[in-house]
């Protein structure tokens, strides 16, 4: 069955206003219903359409990021969200609410990657060293531990096809199998993070 995420970012939208965010978000939410319900129509059972999000703490402000995602969430019948995010700047050795880049924190990350009702969080996990997969892990300790509700990651994203195309990124290019190796090991480093699996991977190319 091929999964197909119909994705955005938070990229440069720091110069919207909150009603246009809000707007933009819930438009986004149903053409990915209605390309969904397409799919079901021509190609039942083979083909499922999901939206797709790229939040990081880099590009905008958290105030800005949520509220796109409550446009999209306030959709009716919205499909569900894979959060293709990244935690830049967060820690790797607490999980104590942390700060991250540009007023972000640990909270603000976790809230749009799994508090929004359709999130399904399959974080970025690029560099060789397994610190973003750290990053995620301690981000799911501190909702374990302080909010009582957790995150199930469902998946990881490298971007090592990418990469290639571009002629090498030396600290950042993990396969697919790598980054996935890295996050369900951090999980599985605290009894209180670990999952058995993760359900699924995907790697970031460039259409040529």
């Amino acid at each position: 069955r091929l999964q197909i995420g119909i994705g955005t970012s938070n990229s440069t939208i720091d110069t919207r206003t909150g009603a246009w965010l809000q707007a933009h978000g819930y438009a986004w939410a149903t053409s990915v219903l209605a390309l969904n319900n397409w799919a079901n129509a021509n190609y039942p059972g083979v083909a499922q359409v999901f939206g797709a999000w790229d939040p990081e703490p880099s590009w905008s402000s958290f105030a800005a990021a949520d509220a796109w995602m409550h446009g999209y969430d306030s959709r009716p019948g919205r499909r569900l969200m894979f959060v293709n995010a990244s935690a830049d700047g967060c820690s790797t050795t607490n999980a104590n609410n942390d700060p991250c880049n540009n007023g972000w924190n640990q909270h603000r990350v976790w809230h749009l990657a799994w508090e929004h009702d359709p999130s399904l969080p399959i974080p970025q996990i690029y560099t060789n060293s397994g610190n973003q997969a750290h990053q995620w892990m301690l981000i799911d300790l501190w909702a374990t531990v302080h909010v009582g509700d957790g995150m199930y990651l469902y998946g990881s994203m490298s971007q090592w096809g990418a990469c290639r195309q571009v002629g090498g990124c030396p600290t950042t290019d993990n396969t697919p199998h790598e980054a996935h190796d890295q996050l369900l090991w951090w999980l599985q480093t605290d009894a209180r993070t670990t999952q058995p699996s993760l359900q699924t991977m995907t790697d970031m190319n460039w259409n040529s």
